[in-house]
C-alpha cells in the first residue's frame, strides 16, 4: 500500500458511506486541467498551478468513484470551487498531497477537509487563530503539545469554514467558530448568526492522522452532523 492509498482509506474511514475521497501528487497529477478550469491558474506559479490541477484531477476521480459524469471545477470570484450541480465537495491540500472529498447533493449538503502537517503551530498565530477560551485549555498541557493541540484546532475550523461556506456564502473570521475536541472529534460551535446557521448551531467533525499529517473532515448531512 502507498502512502496516498493509506491516506485515502483514513479519510475514508472518517467520512462514512456514500462519500468519495481521492488523492494526487501534486508534483505528478494524473490528468490535466478543462479549459474552464485552466484561466484561474494561467499566471500563477508552477507549484501553484500543479498544486490546483492536482485538486481538480482527484476532483473528477471523486466524480467517477460515485458514477457521476464528469465535469470542470472552475474556481469562483471568491476562490471557492465550484462545483457541478449535484455534488457537493471539498479539497484540501498540504506539501505534495492533495485530497478531494465528494458526494451527491441532497442528503449531504455540506463537506470540509483540511491537511495540515502534525507540527505545532506557531505560537504567533495562536492569538489570531484561537479564542481567549480556546487558548486557555491549552495551558494544563504539557508544553510539547500546546502547539500540536493548536494545530488540531486550526484544522478544525478550516474544515468546518469549508463545509459551511457553501451553504451561508459568509467569510468567517477565526473567532466566529469555537471548536470543542475530545479524542478524534472536534465540535465547531457558531458564535454569531450566520445564516442559514445560527449562534449556538453545532457542526461535528472528526480527526485522524496519518503518516505525519493532521486530518479534519466535516460532512453536513441535511440538518444532522457527523
Amino acid at each position: 500500500m502507498t502512502g496516498f492509498d493509506g491516506l485515502k482509506q483514513a479519510i475514508e474511514a472518517l467520512a462514512g458511506p456514500d462519500i468519495a475521497v481521492a488523492v494526487q501528487d501534486t508534483h505528478r497529477p494524473d490528468g490535466t486541467l478543462w479549459p474552464e478550469e485552466s484561466s484561474a491558474v494561467a499566471r500563477a506559479i508552477p507549484a501553484r498551478q500543479a498544486e490546483f490541477t492536482a485538486g481538480r484531477v482527484a476532483a473528477r476521480q471523486a466524480m467517477v468513484a460515485l458514477g457521476l459524469p464528469l465535469a470542470a471545477v472552475p474556481m469562483g470570484a471568491d476562490r471557492a470551487p465550484q462545483w457541478p450541480m449535484g455534488v457537493v465537495g471539498s479539497i484540501a491540500h498540504a506539501g505534495r498531497i492533495c485530497v478531494a472529498v465528494l458526494a451527491r447533493s441532497g442528503p449531504i449538503n455540506g463537506i470540509g477537509v483540511d491537511l495540515e502537517p502534525a507540527l505545532p503551530l506557531s505560537p504567533e498565530l495562536w492569538d489570531t487563530v484561537l479564542r481567549p477560551d480556546e487558548r486557555a485549555l491549552l495551558a494544563p498541557l504539557e508544553p510539547a503539545q500546546q502547539g500540536l493541540h493548536a494545530t488540531r484546532i486550526f484544522a478544525a475550523k478550516e474544515a468546518a469554514y469549508k463545509c459551511q461556506y457553501p451553504l451561508s456564502q459568509t467569510v468567517l473570521d477565526f473567532d466566529a467558530l469555537q471548536i470543542t475536541v475530545t479524542e478524534s472529534r472536534f465540535t465547531a460551535s457558531f458564535q454569531r448568526d450566520t445564516p442559514p446557521f445560527m449562534s449556538g448551531h453545532r457542526i461535528a467533525g472528526h480527526f485522524g492522522q496519518h503518516e505525519g499529517l493532521i486530518l479534519a473532515l466535516v460532512v453536513q448531512r441535511g440538518a444532522q452532523t457527523v
